[in-house]
Parts: structure tokens; C-alpha cells; sequence
């Protein structure tokens, strides 16, 4: 198998190196799992240009119940308010029989980045911690993790919910969507 790879990867560098634009390629090998990636000198490569994000629907165990507030739709009313990124709408059509629910974890994240243009990845995790019978009053942990696709970086958000309800996990987000951002611009100078 890791000869296949072997060969795909020349095939890939050879065409590369064909074209009339300088390339760096770079081969990320995160989990036994490799991610290559081609960082091409362009203009609309350069750091002026917005970064494409796309979030993820939330890891959750009892997802199936329909109970748990929508972290994914939140998350992406907050990213829209920043002229910072570019939101990627949801690309349901893309991802038809790709495994992209209950990801928070970057090496799961192949099926998804080998579909989808984008740079960052959000994805969140979501643990029920007090369950009261009445949604919005049910508490709530929400984690969230970046993970940048051309740098390999994966980065456990600062932003942590711990016991919250649905209105106040959306208060949370509002107030915080600028600790996103600068979160989400640090995995491309992190140096990891």
C-alpha cells in the first residue's frame, strides 16, 4: 500500500513541476494517515486572501435524539459576522456517502479535505452532562478543535462550555467569535 502512495506521490510531484507556477509541496503524515498538500505562489494564495473554513456538525453521542443544541449552525451565524474568513456553506452534496458526522479528530478528516475545498476545518464535540427533561434547560460541555489543512496544525480551542444550556452556549459563542478567528489565523504562523 505505502508503494502505491510512493507512486502517486511522484506522479503528483512530476506534474507538479510541469506546470509554468512554483509549487512547495508538502506531505503531512498525521496519525498513519498522509495528507499532501500544495502550497502554489499565487495571488490568491497570498496571506491577503481569506481563508476557507467549513464546520463540521457536532460529535455527539445522542445526536440521534434530536436534543442537542445545533453548535454547527451557531458556530457558522458567529464565522459569517468576520470579514476575516470565508465561510464555506455547508457542501452536503460533496459529502454524500462521506464519512463527515461525529469527526473531532483531524486524522478523520481525509474523506472530507480529499472533497471539499478549504483551509480549516472547525469541529466540535458535545457531551450532555445534566439532562433535566426540558432541552433548554439541559447542561451541556462543548469543545472545540481547528484543524488547518495546509499546515497539519490541530488546535484544541480555548473557548470550553462547561454545564451550559442551549441559550446560554449560544451567548457563549456570540460574545467569544473573535477569540475564534484569531484562533483559527493562528494555525497558519503556528509553527505547531
Amino acid at each position: 500500500m505505502k508503494e502505491l502512495y510512493v507512486i502517486l506521490l511522484v506522479i503528483l510531484v512530476s506534474c507538479n513541476q510541469q506546470q509554468n507556477r512554483k509549487a512547495d509541496t508538502h506531505i503531512v503524515i498525521l496519525d498513519s494517515v498522509e495528507f499532501k498538500t500544495s502550497l502554489i505562489e499565487t495571488d490568491s494564495l497570498s496571506e491577503n486572501r481569506k481563508l476557507k473554513v467549513i464546520v463540521l456538525p457536532a460529535h455527539d453521542i445522542i445526536s440521534n435524539r434530536g436534543i442537542s443544541p445545533n453548535t454547527q449552525k451557531l458556530l457558522e451565524q458567529e464565522l459569517l459576522k468576520s470579514s476575516e474568513i470565508e465561510l464555506i456553506e455547508f457542501p452536503l452534496k460533496q459529502l454524500m456517502h462521506i464519512p463527515y458526522q461525529d469527526i473531532f479528530d483531524k486524522k478523520y478528516c481525509k474523506p472530507i479535505i480529499d472533497n471539499v475545498d478549504c483551509d480549516i476545518i472547525v469541529m466540535t464535540k458535545l457531551d450532555l452532562v445534566r439532562q433535566t427533561g426540558n432541552m433548554p434547560r439541559d447542561g451541556w460541555n462543548l469543545r472545540i478543535k481547528i484543524f488547518n489543512i495546509q499546515t497539519g496544525i490541530q488546535l484544541n480551542s480555548e473557548l470550553k462550555v462547561d454545564s451550559l444550556s442551549p441559550p446560554g452556549i449560544k451567548k457563549i459563542l456570540g460574545l467569544t467569535e473573535e477569540v475564534l478567528i484569531k484562533e483559527i489565523k493562528s494555525t497558519v504562523t503556528n509553527n505547531g
